[in-house]
């Protein structure tokens, strides 16, 4: 049978696949629909050889994706299609007759069925993506061309489209609708979050390894693909702590270390972007010896995390926060440290004597307006008066 199938659709195990995956699909559909006009629910279990076959068809098709970096054969992408179109109709016929799917094992099955499909977004798009920018295997033509595009975009470009995706679930969590329900609150307390820190964990290591660039365009700052990808991140994370918040799924305390995490991560990336506009602007390598090496990039963070200081304890002495005030004086007293460790060894230099200089006017200035808080938060603080 396999024979008559149209060769395009991929090599004789692939089409096999296809073949079975059908047969087991439409063979799991009739016994949810016959079962209850049967009085026959026993018919019903038909479907744990179409959801047992769904796992093992995801699995084979991401570890394609991630650890050969091929695409599967179209053969075996209907295939996917049709266990996964066969199982969510399935689940959504299971209750008929008064049955019951246990709770553990459908939370298997909403993993598989909504983890697979966002898991595979990111590699097949990167796959696609590299093949477009491969060009014309003429070698000829690219020998000849006066341009090139960063490989970086097949990083980037699948990753936003895995963040609408964790946006459209979260909207959907919201309203207990499909494909959320009936796990709704599941979604929003382990899915959503799983998946935001997935992706936060690969634009840190983007962020340490790449410089930003978007050849062929000229590196903007903030509107580059990697500052672009933090900032997504970012305001995706921000969404799903202030659900998790309004839910109260998280103690409160836990919740708070959160968002001071994520204050922390937004300061780290703009100290990055201020790295990466240095590395292209002033021409210094995204590496770290070389921007340890670099006066200016010393004297630049000298005077940006002092700013930062007075900044934070100005904000605390108004309003009587003591600990976000120490926070000030001890990023201060890194930058101190800092200046006599770091900058002073590097040697003479304009930008050494600017950076002491200036750290030397933003200490006066913040002894007089951002004094310590005599009072605690909560109470008035005279310096708000």
């Amino acid at each position: 049978m396999v024979d008559y199938l149209p060769v395009e659709l991929g090599n004789p195990y692939a089409r096999w696949t296809f073949l079975y995956a059908v047969a087991v699909a439409v063979t799991a559909i009739a016994g949810v629909r016959l079962g209850p006009r049967l009085a026959w629910p026993q018919l019903r279990w038909l479907a744990a050889a179409l959801w047992g076959m769904l796992i093992v068809v995801t699995a084979a098709i991401l570890n394609m994706l991630y650890l050969r970096h091929t695409l599967p054969e179209a053969a075996s992408w209907i295939a996917w299609a049709t266990l996964w179109a066969g199982g969510e109709y399935a689940m959504l016929r299971w209750s008929a007759g008064g049955l019951e799917i246990n709770r553990g094992m459908l939370k298997l099955l909403h993993a598989v069925r909504t983890g697979g499909p966002w898991l595979a977004l990111w590699p097949t798009g990167a796959i696609l993506i590299d093949g477009w920018l491969a060009g014309p295997a003429d070698p000829l033509f690219a020998a000849h061309a006066d341009w090139a595009i960063d490989a970086a975009w097949s990083n980037y470009l699948p990753s936003w489209i895995m963040m609408l995706a964790l946006a459209f679930l979260l909207r959907r969590s919201l309203a207990g609708k499909w494909p959320s329900a009936p796990l709704r609150e599941w979604y929003r307390a382990v899915v959503i979050p799983g998946g935001t820190v997935l992706m936060a964990m690969l634009v840190v290591a983007w962020n340490l390894r790449h410089n930003g660039a978007m050849a062929p365009l000229p590196y903007l700052p903030l509107l580059n693909p990697l500052d672009l990808t933090t900032g997504f991140v970012l305001m995706l994370w921000a969404s799903a702590l202030r659900q998790l918040a309004d839910q109260a799924i998280l103690y409160n305390a836990l919740l708070h270390r959160l968002k001071i995490g994520a204050a922390i991560a937004a300061y780290a990336w703009f100290n990055l972007i201020l790295l990466r506009s240095a590395a292209h602007y002033v021409g210094i390598d995204y590496r770290f010896d070389a921007f340890a090496a670099s006066q200016f990039v010393q004297a630049m963070l000298s005077l940006v995390w002092s700013a930062s200081a007075l900044v934070l304890m100005r904000f605390s002495a108004r309003r009587g926060m003591r600990r976000s005030w120490w926070c000030g004086a001890s990023v201060l007293g890194v930058v101190v440290l800092k200046l006599f460790l770091v900058d002073l060894a590097n040697g003479g230099s304009i930008a050494r004597v600017v950076s002491f200089v200036g750290v030397g006017v933003l200490l006066l200035l913040i002894g007089y307006l951002a004094p310590y808080p005599k009072t605690a938060h909560g109470a008035p603080s005279p310096a708000s008066a």
